[in-house]
C-alpha cells in the first residue's frame, strides 16, 4: 500500500499542489491557464494557448520512439468550486491546501479539485521528465470543462496531429470508461405574477439541508435527494393543509452538482404558524424515512426566527406569487424531467439517461429553471429535450437549449485500448473493467473534430466529486501515474 510520503515524492504532487495554489474555478481560468503556458515555454517545448485559453504543449518523442503513433494526452485545468454553509474560502483568491486523511486527499470544507488537477498534474509531470520513454506527445488541457466543455468545444483540433488520446479525466481506478453519455443545457424561464400578502402574514422560511449532492452524471443513481425537489414537495404538502404564499425560492448552484440545499421565503397567518410547524415535522419525517440510507444528514426546517437567516436570504418586499404562479411553479418542479430517466440495455445496472434540475430561483417576474440532461443514446437526449418542450408549451413558458453534445459511442476495434489492457493487466494481475460513464467526457466532442481519434479515458479513484467532501485515494494516484508511464514506454512493444 502506498503512502502518503510515496505521493510526496512524485513529480505530479508538487505540479498538484501547485495549481491547487492558484483559482481555477470554471470560467475563471486566466491565471492558472497563462501558469501552464509558462510552463512549457520554461521547459522549451513548443506550445500555444487559444482564445478559450485552452493550452497544447507538444514534445518530441524519446530516441527509439520516433516512428510510434503519437500520443494526446487530455485533461481540463477548470475545478467546480463548491463549499461547506459555515467556509470562509473564496475561490476568487484562496488557495486550496490538499490535506491528507486516511489514505486520501481532501481539502478543508471545499472542493478539492481533483477532478482534473490530478489528470493535469500527471500530464506536466510526464512533459517535464527527460527520463520517460514515450512516443511523441501532445498534451491538450481545457477550459470550463465542468459547464458545457466549453472549452473543447472551442478548440481548434487542425493542430493536433496525434491520432490516439488518454483521457485523465476518469474517477475510478481499475475502470477505464470507452465511451460517455452526450450532454445539454436546458434552462426553462417560466413568467410569474406577484400580489401583496396580507395585513397580518408572518414571514418565515423553509429550507432543506444538509444533503450529500454530488456529479449529477456519475452519483446520479445513488438514490440521492434533489434538495429543489424536495422543497417544491414540501411546499405543496403544507399548502394543502394551510394557507400559505410564497415570495420567493431557490436552490442549487451548478447544473451538474446535485443541489444539497434549497429554501423559499414564506409568509403565514399568525393563527397557522404553530400547526405549520407540526406539519413541516411530519413532512421531515416522510423524508427521512424515504432517504434514510443516503441521506443520513437531511434536515427540513421551518423558521420563524429570522435571524437566523443571513441577511442576503431574509429579503422579504411582502409579494408573494399567485395562487396560479405558485402552481405553475410547483408543477414545473414536480414535472421537469429529474433523476434517473432509464438503465442500459447492455450494461447492467447502469444508468443510460437522466437529468438533473441543478438550479431554481425565482426574480420578480420569471421563475428559472436550470438543468442538466445526460443520456448515452443520442435519441433519448432528443427524447429528454422533447419533453421538457411539452412542459413548457403548456405551462406557456420559454424553453432554451445550450452546450449540447454527443455521445462519445463504444468502439468495436480500439488499438489503444488493447495496449493499455494489456499493460494494466500486467501490472495488476487481472484485466481492467471497460464501462460507460453517465456523464460528459470531453472525448465526445473530440469525436466531432477527429472522427478517427482512436481514444480512453483512466483516472485514480476520486469519492464524491463536485462536493466539499471530494477525495482522491493516495494510492491509486500512484498507480495512475505508473500505469501511464508503463503505457507509454510499451508502445515499442
Amino acid at each position: 500500500m502506498y503512502s502518503f510520503e510515496d505521493l510526496k515524492r512524485l513529480r505530479f504532487y508538487r505540479h498538484f499542489g501547485n495549481i491547487s495554489s492558484i483559482p481555477r474555478g470554471s470560467g475563471g481560468e486566466k491565471a492558472v491557464s497563462d501558469y501552464l503556458l509558462r510552463f512549457a515555454e520554461e521547459l522549451g517545448l513548443d506550445c500555444r494557448q487559444d482564445e478559450a485559453l485552452n493550452v497544447i504543449i507538444k514534445k518530441k518523442a524519446a530516441p527509439g520512439y520516433e516512428k510510434e503513433p503519437a500520443v494526446v494526452l487530455q485533461a481540463h485545468m477548470d475545478m467546480v468550486c463548491e463549499k461547506t454553509a459555515d467556509s470562509g474560502h473564496d475561490f476568487t483568491k484562496d488557495p486550496i491546501v490538499p490535506l491528507e486523511k486516511d489514505g486520501y486527499l481532501t481539502a478543508d470544507g471545499t472542493t478539492l479539485g481533483a477532478d482534473n488537477g490530478v489528470g493535469v498534474a500527471c500530464i506536466m509531470a510526464i512533459l517535464e521528465d527527460e527520463t520517460l520513454k514515450h512516443p511523441a506527445l501532445e498534451a491538450v488541457i481545457t477550459t470550463n470543462e465542468e459547464v458545457g466543455m466549453e472549452g473543447m468545444s472551442q478548440l481548434d483540433a487542425s493542430a493536433i496531429e496525434g491520432t490516439r488520446m488518454i483521457n485523465l479525466d476518469s474517477e475510478r481506478e481499475g475502470t477505464f470508461s470507452t465511451s460517455c453519455a452526450g450532454g445539454a443545457r436546458i434552462q426553462m424561464t417560466l413568467p410569474i405574477a406577484r400580489s401583496l400578502v396580507p395585513m397580518n402574514a408572518l414571514p418565515c422560511a423553509l429550507r432543506v439541508q444538509g444533503l450529500t449532492g454530488g456529479h449529477s452524471g456519475v452519483d446520479i443513481g445513488k438514490n440521492r435527494a434533489n434538495a429543489i425537489v424536495l422543497l417544491g414537495r414540501a411546499i405543496a404538502l403544507l399548502q394543502r393543509k394551510i394557507g400559505l404564499h410564497v415570495e420567493n425560492l431557490s436552490g442549487g448552484g451548478k447544473l451538474n452538482a446535485i443541489p444539497r440545499e434549497a429554501a423559499a421565503l414564506l409568509w403565514l397567518e399568525e393563527s397557522q404558524a404553530r400547526r405549520a410547524m407540526s406539519e413541516t415535522e411530519n413532512i421531515g419525517k416522510i423524508f427521512e424515512m424515504e432517504y434514510k440510507v443516503s441521506e443520513p444528514a437531511l434536515t427540513l426546517d421551518l423558521m420563524l426566527n429570522l435571524e437566523d437567516l443571513d441577511r442576503k436570504e431574509a429579503v422579504f418586499r411582502g409579494e408573494a406569487l399567485t395562487r396560479q404562479s405558485l402552481r405553475n411553479v410547483l408543477a414545473a418542479i414536480s414535472l421537469l424531467p429529474c433523476g434517473v430517466l432509464g438503465f442500459s440495455q447492455y450494461l447492467q445496472g447502469e444508468v443510460d439517461s437522466s437529468c438533473n434540475l441543478g438550479i431554481v430561483e425565482t426574480a420578480e417576474e420569471a421563475a428559472v429553471f436550470s438543468l442538466m440532461a445526460r443520456s448515452n443514446t443520442n435519441s433519448k437526449m432528443d427524447d429528454i429535450v422533447a419533453r421538457t418542450e411539452h412542459l413548457g408549451n403548456v405551462l406557456q413558458a420559454e424553453v432554451k437549449i445550450s452546450n449540447s453534445y454527443p455521445a462519445w459511442e463504444f468502439r468495436g476495434r480500439s488499438p489503444l485500448r488493447e495496449i493499455c489492457v494489456r499493460e494494466f493487466t500486467a501490472l495488476y494481475g487481472k484485466p481492467p473493467k471497460l464501462a460507460s460513464i453517465h456523464g460528459g467526457l470531453e472525448c465526445a466532442l473530440m469525436t466531432l473534430k477527429k472522427p478517427d481519434m482512436d481514444m480512453i479515458s483512466l483516472g485514480p479513484t476520486i469519492l464524491d466529486a463536485h462536493t466539499p467532501n471530494e477525495r482522491v485515494e493516495i494510492a491509486s494516484s500512484i498507480h495512475m501515474w505508473e500505469l501511464i508511464v508503463r503505457i507509454l514506454y510499451s508502445y515499442r512493444k
